[in-house]
């Protein structure tokens, strides 16, 4: 069993030596797309709940020591940290929040029945905007858990441990947002988030953990701005760190050319991988294949990478450049995405 395990460590040894990592950048599509005919958008509160949730709501509140104030409060900065994300990323010419609506939503932390096409078209023609962005629901399930911890105590005589009971204070803030576009009748995206704060008040001392649960109070309305920021991001590209691998070994050519490209003369590399693509050994060709396909990615040229890294394996039968071929073909759809995405 030993010498199976060392002989399989040997061939993955030799097989990696034959390669070497780069980490290149991509630009990954945004998960939802809107299209760019769309440049007017507005931006609705939706979610302080309807009279008629308050009184079902009621157990809830007095269960989170929460208030229709903090939840209003909160849903105000939500709403605020998205206008400014995407007024910064300028994919709108224009963003209007609509606070002249005053819808409601079932509380609770659950997304509202959707709004219907005719409301919708008719909030977008009054505001003369595109697509909403709907902050559906905004909530707020504080948790009070009591702690013991490990306090030092000075006394004339010596330095003791004792413990002292505290508490934990965690707060969940939930969102909830949709978006819609009339043209099309669709909502492009819903999507809910939960984000956790956690800080200590000692129960000792009732009157610091008051203050910890004011302070509470500034806390949800910061991580409510930025749960506004990060969902604007949901709608723009990304720049993203990949690895990608590159033959080293073959011929002399394939160890000067990656002197080159370690000195980051990839043009001088692939001129030496060139010449090799019709070796009459078939292992070296493809090899060859393959690293010229990795420079056409770097060098923006997807067709002709696609084309190298077909030709490696189907001639050359190079199973590296199956799997790499996989991940050129996936980029070449995200590729198209970004077209949709960034075209103006």
């Amino acid at each position: 069993m030993k010498k199976i395990t060392f002989l399989f460590l040997l061939s993955i040894s030799l097989f990696s030596c034959k390669l070497n990592n780069i980490s290149i950048s991509l630009m990954e599509p945004s998960p939802v797309t809107i299209s760019n005919a769309v440049k007017h958008v507005g931006i609705i509160n939706r979610s302080l709940p309807s009279d008629d949730a308050k009184a079902s709501n009621s157990v809830h509140q007095t269960l989170s020591v929460e208030s229709i104030a903090m939840v209003k409060e909160g849903g105000v900065e939500c709403i605020r940290g998205l206008k400014d994300a995407l007024m910064e990323n300028k994919r709108f010419d224009q963003v209007t929040v609509i606070d002249s609506l005053h819808l409601k939503s079932p509380g609770l932390g659950i997304f509202p029945a959707q709004l219907s096409w005719d409301q919708v078209t008719s909030i977008c023609k009054k505001n003369n905007v595109t697509a909403l962005f709907v902050l559906e629901f905004f909530d707020t399930e504080l948790k009070v858990t009591p702690v013991n911890s490990t306090v030092n105590v000075s006394n004339p005589l010596a330095l003791v441990s004792s413990l002292a009971p505290q508490v934990d204070i965690t707060t969940l803030v939930k969102t909830g947002w949709r978006i819609y576009d009339p043209s099309t009748h669709t909502i492009l995206d819903e999507f809910p988030m939960t984000q956790n704060m956690t800080f200590n008040g000692g129960a000792l001392n009732p009157l610091a953990t008051a203050d910890a649960l004011i302070k509470r109070k500034d806390y949800v309305k910061q991580t409510a701005n930025k749960a506004g920021h990060i969902y604007a991001d949901r709608i723009i590209p990304v720049w993203i760190r990949v690895q990608r691998q590159y033959y080293v070994k073959g011929s002399d050519n394939f160890k000067t050319a990656a002197r080159k490209a370690r000195g980051n003369n990839w043009d001088g590399a692939a001129e030496l991988w060139q010449k090799e693509i019709n070796n009459p050994n078939s292992k070296i060709a493809g090899r060859a294949l393959y690293n010229l396909a990795l420079n056409n990615e770097m060098n923006g040229n997807l067709a002709n990478a696609i084309q190298m890294a077909q030709k490696s394996y189907e001639d050359h039968n190079n199973k590296h450049a199956l799997h790499y071929l996989n991940i050129l073909n996936s980029r070449k759809d995200s590729n198209n995405l970004l077209n949709v995405q960034q075209t103006k």
